[in-house]
């Protein structure tokens, strides 16, 4: 049987992983939504000064805010590492850096349906700081 180049490399290339032992974890439920916010602010910080870009601006925000209330509804896997009193306190951080960074969404939302982007950029701004925060007192 003889074998093309490509096909090698995608037979090799597919046994990687068995041959280190190294399974792949697929991302959790809150991982994909964090994801998704993050992706979200990402194209409005490249949008937001665009003329025209109003509508696209918005409906961004409105996924970063969907993504905020169903990550809202989920247990981070993190959490399963604490118990007792720690879990309590991570879990409270936790909706509280949700409960903050859905109120800064909102405050950017308005600025941007007002068309006050300079109002709209020291949100997203703070949404960014709002993450970073949570993210060192979490991880």
């Amino acid at each position: 049987m003889r074998f093309l180049p490509a096909t090698l490399a995608v037979i090799l290339l597919a046994t990687v992983p068995a041959v280190w032992g190294e399974e792949e974890v697929p991302p959790s439920a809150v991982e994909l939504h964090m994801d998704q916010m993050s992706r979200d602010l990402k194209k409005l910080s490249r949008r937001l000064d665009a003329p025209g870009q109003k509508d696209a601006c918005l409906a961004l925000v409105d996924s970063a805010l969907a993504a905020n209330a169903a990550c809202q509804k989920l247990v981070p896997a993190s959490a399963g590492e604490r118990s007792g009193k720690e879990l309590e306190d991570y879990l409270a951080l936790y909706q509280q850096g949700l409960a903050e960074l859905e109120a800064s969404l909102q405050k950017l939302r308005r600025a941007l349906a007002d068309g006050n982007m300079a109002g709209a950029a020291e949100e997203l701004d703070a949404a960014y700081d709002l993450r970073k925060r949570y993210h060192q007192k979490l991880l």
